[in-house]
């Protein structure tokens, strides 16, 4: 067997042992992110109709007549996995493919790169226990994270038409297309500080793209409002401090943020030291003359800038930690690779080191990978324990059944909590119901009426609690989980309400 075919093969082996390792972490009946019901749903549904543009099933959302599918893309590419396999198991399986294949992009990209040990880079990635646990939500983290690497490729290639494609395509598929203009930006100002000039068939191949992603949609000029909502209103506004949102618009915290990151800050401290010694050595072994020089550090450059807006972005609300990881890795492996000699051999170099202090080193060494073998398991326990405690795909299911026979369609559900949607409407889309997807959509189309229904949730209404949900929300039917027990009390002790189900997740009152 040739060398270069026992390193392919070695290589489908690394990356079907990544397959194995997410599969083994998502190896239950359930889903970490609501979400992934709605995702799935989406899919099942698009089988029989590809361009959903009425959604009838959230009463209070700006879109309910004029909805704009901003993950279009990726739920078309959940119809086969939704028709072959239940809806939820082919969403968890496509969930576990995409991930294993942004992993092997990223290792792609660096062989392209002439980036040395591109597969060290790979475990570093692994080790981030919130970049693994994004990844494999079954949702657009993955793919998004695909076409940004691809874009990338294109910009550095100068590729108009295929960057024109990857930007149009990025629009159809995940509603943050902002962070287009962010890497662009980025890379641009690279140029500049290092070249003193800017690539402008780069920012118009892009600028072209997203327009044409926008425009040339099944859901214009809709989708130009809800982009505004989605991206601005509740990715960069953010009512965080007002309503409830999605844990994920929060800040992390800081000490967690900096454990579960800590080789990644190894990392960035390694390519500083690396690139300081050979700024203090004068040894310019990797690059020949100076516009080789200024053409790989404008790149290093400006994704730094990226990691570095990632950074301050990721500090805001933890969901794009799913960019900051990989693109912080990306300028410190290309920062490294800079800095190491041209004849560096990572295997000689351990050696000599290894059999300077024959007996320290070793020890540091064993301690070494002790250390990473240990962290890389507690993660792996934890993601584990996330991916298999959440919500239960039969989460709400039953008591979704009892009103899909015993109510007549679009009949609107009250309930309480806008996270239990995604279950209600996957279980049951034959009625309707109050809040989902984000509480910011009922926020903004009634901000008193959002109030006045968290206050009922919270148990905080008691008077006239019948007429303000029949009238207000012009609901009869309420569902209310058994833990909510405030509302509870409140319903049981006025006479209008009847319960007509129970069982141990929720029960649901008739008005009268």
């Amino acid at each position: 067997m040739k060398i270069w075919q026992k390193q392919n093969l070695l290589l489908l082996l690394f990356f079907l042992i990544v397959a194995v390792y997410f599969s083994l972490l998502q190896g239950s009946p359930h889903f970490v992110d609501p979400d992934s019901f709605y995702h799935a749903k989406m899919g099942f549904l698009m089988q029989k109709d590809i361009i959903i543009k009425n959604f009838p099933w959230i009463k209070f959302a700006p879109f309910t007549q004029n909805f704009t599918d901003h993950q279009f893309i990726y739920h078309l590419l959940l119809i086969p996995f939704t028709f072959f396999f239940s809806p939820l198991l082919g969403t968890k399986i496509a969930a576990i493919i995409l991930a294993v294949t942004a992993f092997a992009i990223f290792y792609f990209f660096l062989k392209k790169w002439q980036i040395k040990y591109p597969l060290f880079y790979i475990l570093i990635l692994l080790t981030s226990i919130s970049f693994v646990f994004r990844m494999n939500l079954a949702k657009t983290s993955s793919l998004s994270l695909i076409i940004l690497l691809l874009t990338l490729n294109f910009i550095w290639q100068r590729r108009f038409i295929p960057l024109f494609l990857a930007s149009f395509v990025y629009v159809w598929c995940y509603g943050g297309w902002g962070m287009l203009l962010g890497l662009i930006f980025s890379l641009t100002l690279g140029d500049l500080i290092i070249n003193k000039k800017i690539i402008g068939s780069n920012i118009l191949a892009i600028l072209l793209g997203l327009l044409a992603g926008i425009i040339i949609n099944p859901y214009f000029p809709h989708n130009i409002q809800f982009y505004w909502q989605q991206v601005v209103q509740i990715g960069l506004i953010n009512y965080k401090d007002q309503i409830a949102v999605g844990m994920e618009w929060y800040p992390p915290d800081i000490l967690n943020f900096l454990g579960s990151e800590i080789f990644i800050f190894l990392l960035g401290i390694l390519a500083l030291f690396l690139f300081f010694i050979k700024i203090k050595t004068k040894k310019n072994n990797n690059l020949e003359d100076e516009r080789s020089l200024h053409k790989i550090f404008s790149k290093i450059i400006g994704l730094f800038i990226f990691a570095g807006l990632l950074f301050v972005l990721t500090l805001k609300s933890q969901r794009f930690i799913e960019y900051f990881v990989p693109f912080s890795v990306l300028a410190c492996a290309f920062l490294i690779n800079f800095s190491l000699p041209k004849n560096f051999s990572l295997k000689e170099s351990l050696y000599f080191w290894l059999t300077k202090n024959k007996y320290l080193n070793k020890a540091f060494l064993v301690y070494f990978l002790a250390i990473m073998v240990g962290f890389f398991s507690l993660n792996s326990l934890k993601l584990n324990q996330q991916f298999t405690s959440r919500y239960n795909w039969n989460y709400l299911k039953n008591s979704s059944a009892w009103l899909k026979e015993n109510t007549p369609p679009k009949t609107t559900v009250f309930h309480t909590s806008w996270a239990d949607w995604p279950m209600l409407f996957y279980h049951n889309s034959q009625n309707t119901y109050l809040s989902g997807l984000d509480p910011t959509f009922f926020y903004l189309k009634d901000k008193n009426l959002y109030k006045e229904w968290i206050q009922i949730g919270n148990g905080q209404i008691q008077d006239k609690l019948d007429e303000k949900i029949k009238k207000n929300f012009s609901a009869n039917w309420i569902l209310i989980k058994n833990n909510e027990i405030k509302l509870l009390k409140a319903i049981k002790s006025n006479d209008k309400f009847s319960l007509v189900y129970r069982d141990d997740e929720a029960q649901i009152f008739f008005l009268r």
